[in-house]
């Protein structure tokens, strides 16, 4: 990138609803994100995860002479131990790799879909109004077939060079021997007590019947026991056999429909990735039902903006944002599905004249109050980690098991939540995201990739439902527009909206800033909150140099490797497979 490099943290949300983003603000010190000590650098690979073991438990595959998509898979499956309020087995991903030998971009959506069974009005009570989200989000109704595991094993079989059974050694270590929990995981057991201090899951994560707390020991020995036969039988270990009929067995106990057969079925996609542009830059993230889409439409509508004319922490930098966020989500609630059931406008969406059209719509003397979808021509909580090999291979993913610890629903026996994805379908049917049979529903989950003449230059993502849109958004527009280093970009406090008028805003937003929006006729949220965790990679292609940053909000870890000669004795080889 032509841009200095720069010193900045190793490093170590999400506004699933109000009632959420006002749980988590009185929940955290509302001061401005950690901005001491250093980006990591390293010459011969990187890891950016959200959870320093995590991170750890793919530097070891590294070393043993793994490539980036071997480190991948024990990321997540370690992320599955230290984070499993946030993704696992029980849940779906996407999957954005790039394969250095062939310089070839490509997607895994791994997104959970609906059993066979799911109809439009699903989440309709007797008198065809919505089931109160409170309810529907714990039900069996609420579990999409999970993916997360089916796209592991088909990134491995694709571009894997160790045996799988060595990728799950961390995590199955870690379970069996236990660790100390963070404070992101003590965080949200305090707020989720009703999911943590159930019947099944209570005795691993509400011991002495109070939630697991920051610094207490948590052992999973089911799950050390599902690691292991995962170990032997790869992903047909939850998808057939006694695992599959537990999974049934739950999600139909809690009203659920979901069948053997389903599970069977499921099968992820592998796409084509989403390409948009910035300045001199093409960007890659995954289309539809994922939110890349989104990602790309804002940062068409905003790359005429002059940016480092534009003070970083100003009322017009928030208020372009906020206004381009409100045309984004209009279109996306019109216009974005699940494309195998309904066609999504993809071209139309980022032609170069639609989004001049959409930009003209931001006024900058006052807040849009009437923002509707567009016209375009028709043609069609969470985590997130990134890896980057000494070969140049990248492997960016963002996985989720939806709301904190999920549906709540826990297989004791097993070790694991299982998901409320199918909440992200609309309540009420009618539109392209409605319910459906074998159907996935729209994601914001938007890992991206930043090409530089045809190299990757930057990878990125982040957790955190809808503000996965906005955070991935401001970090690109922070590093690329305002050209500030990587660890400032992802600190740089984010603002969110949906809709006109409020908007949510981390903390170390200018109290001037604010009135000033108030007075465009934007209405901040009461209180700072989180938004997003973004993890990223950044790559020099010149000296050949990985920078890893991480968001301070959890306890993420960004390291790398110098020199792979330090790896096992037979690193070398693997590598050369």
């Amino acid at each position: 990138m032509s841009v200095a490099w720069r010193k900045v943290i190793l490093a170590p949300v999400s506004a699933f609803s109000l009632a959420w983003m006002l749980a988590l603000s009185s929940a955290n010190a509302q001061a401005p994100k950690n901005l001491a000590g250093k980006e990591a650098v390293a010459c011969g690979a990187m890891v950016a995860s959200s959870h320093s073991l995590a991170t750890q438990a793919g530097l070891k595959i590294l070393k043993a002479g793994g490539n980036a998509f071997d480190a991948a898979v024990a990321v997540q499956f370690a992320l599955n131990v230290v984070e499993p309020m946030m993704s696992g087995i029980g849940g779906g991903a996407f999957f954005l790799a790039y394969e250095a030998k062939t310089r070839k971009v490509f997607v895994i959506d791994a997104r959970e879909f609906a059993p066979k069974s799911a109809l439009p009005g699903m989440f309709l009570d007797k008198a065809k109004k919505p089931i109160p989200f409170a309810t529907r989000h714990t039900s069996g109704i609420a579990v999409g077939v999970p993916g997360t595991l089916k796209g592991l094993a088909l990134l491995h079989s694709k571009l894997g060079s160790m045996p799988w059974a060595e990728l799950l050694t961390p995590a199955l270590r870690l379970s069996q021997k236990g660790l100390a929990a963070g404070r992101t995981l003590g965080r949200y057991a305090a707020l989720s007590r009703e999911k943590v201090c159930s019947k099944e899951a209570g005795g691993v994560f509400c011991p002495g019947d109070s939630p697991l707390e920051a610094g207490g020991w948590l052992v999973q020995p089911a799950l050390a026991k599902t690691l292991e036969a995962i170990q032997r039988k790869k992903d047909t270990a939850l998808y057939e056999g006694e695992i599959a009929r537990a999974i049934v067995e739950a999600v139909q106990a809690k009203g659920g429909s979901m069948t053997l057969e389903d599970l069977k079925a499921y099968k992820p996609e592998v796409r084509p990735p989403l390409w948009g542009r910035y300045r001199n830059y093409r960007v890659a993230s995954v289309g539809p039902p994922g939110g890349g889409l989104a990602v790309l439409e804002a940062l068409g509508i905003l790359e005429s903006a002059d940016f480092k004319s534009i003070p970083i922490r100003s009322a017009k930098k928030y208020h372009l944002l906020l206004e381009a966020l409100r045309l984004v989500f209009a279109d996306r609630s019109a216009f974005m599905g699940d494309p195998a059931f309904v066609g999504v406008p993809v071209r139309g969406l980022l032609d170069d004249n639609y989004l001049a059209g959409r930009h003209a719509l931001i006024r900058m003397d006052k807040a849009n109050d009437s923002v509707h979808p567009g016209k375009p021509a028709h043609s069609g909580e969470t985590t997130h980690f990134v890896v980057a090999d000494a070969s140049g291979n990248i492997a960016c993913v963002t996985s989720t098991i939806e709301q904190p610890f999920g549906s709540g629903i826990y297989l004791k026996k097993y070790g694991f939540f299982l998901n409320n994805e199918l909440t992200d379908f609309d309540a009420t049917p009618g539109g392209p995201n409605e319910p459906g049979p074998c159907k996935r529903p729209t994601s914001a989950m938007a890992p991206t990739l930043v090409l530089e003449r045809g190299l990757p230059v930057l990878a990125l993502g982040s957790p955190g439902g809808p503000t996965i849109i906005a955070s991935v958004l401001q970090v690109l527009i922070h590093r690329l527009g305002y050209g500030r280093g990587l660890k400032d970009a992802i600190e740089e406090p984010r603002v969110f909206t949906s809709a006109y008028p409020s908007f949510s805003h981390e903390g170390g937003v200018p109290e001037g800033a604010l009135e000033r929006l108030r007075a465009l006729g934007h209405v901040p949220n009461p209180m700072p909150t989180e938004i997003g965790n973004v993890q990223a990679i950044e790559r020099d292609p010149k000296w050949h140099r990985y920078t890893g940053a991480c968001d301070s909000t959890r306890e993420g870890m960004a390291a790398g490797l110098s020199r792979l000669d330090d790896a096992l004795p037979d690193a070398k080889e693997r590598r050369g497979r």
